[in-house]
């Protein structure tokens, strides 16, 4: 039997992996791959690529099966996350919810690695509640992908100092003067248009070096510096 467009049996198809905006993955399957990825790109594709443009290729494969395009797409939702993955058939925009909840069942099952939202290892993604990574990176979005930092990043900024910048307090370690306060109870320091409360122990220097880093809510005495 002959075939006008190409010389492979009707079940060899292409499977394509485009890498979308906002860190979003697509899986499509064509016979001819180049002109659906173009339509993709030209925003006349899924309703998932037109959400998110597509930047990049992830992967390419030829000489595919027909099954094989829900298998991939399942193994990228194990990598990437449910949230993050469209194609094969759950290519909606938006998944019902009894679908999206198996499918994180399933792809849990298959995700053997450390949870791919916060780097962790004794969890998975759908039982992740943390609020930052292992490397001290704030998490700020439902679809956050862990990448890990690099080896200069790590040696910027060490882990307890990390921490601190990713919660979106900025804080130098200094050490602690000797000198004291002769009344520390009722100390307290104007920074801009709030006034914060009393630093007990501390000396005039910490809180000149401390406090437009820190907010200290405890007591609030209106009384300039």
């Amino acid at each position: 039997m002959a075939y006008a467009c190409t010389h492979s049996p009707p079940y060899v198809v292409t499977i394509y992996c485009l890498e979308l905006e906002g860190g979003k993955y697509y899986v499509g399957m064509s016979r001819n791959a180049m002109n659906r990825v173009e339509a993709h790109i030209a925003g006349k594709g899924a309703a998932w690529t037109k959400k998110h443009r597509p930047v990049d290729y992830e992967r390419v494969e030829s000489g595919m099966k027909l099954s094989d395009e829900d298998r991939i797409t399942l193994e990228m939702m194990a990598k990437y996350g449910v949230a993050n993955v469209r194609g094969g058939k759950w290519c909606q925009a938006r998944l019902p919810e009894e679908t999206y909840r198996d499918l994180v069942k399933k792809t849990e099952k298959m995700s053997s690695g450390p949870c791919n939202r916060c780097g962790r290892d004794t969890h998975g993604r759908s039982k992740c509640y943390a609020k930052t990574t292992i490397d001290g990176v704030k998490i700020t979005t439902k679809s956050w992908v862990f990448r890990p930092l690099k080896a200069e990043e790590s040696a910027e900024f060490p882990r307890s100092r990390r921490r601190t910048i990713a919660s979106g307090v900025r804080r130098h370690i200094i050490k602690k003067p000797k000198a004291k306060l002769t009344n520390p109870e009722k100390f307290a320091l104007k920074v801009r248009r709030k006034v914060y409360g009393t630093a007990r122990g501390k000396s005039v220097k910490w809180m000149k070096a401390n406090l437009p880093y820190y907010e200290l809510l405890n007591d609030r005495y209106k009384r300039d510096f």
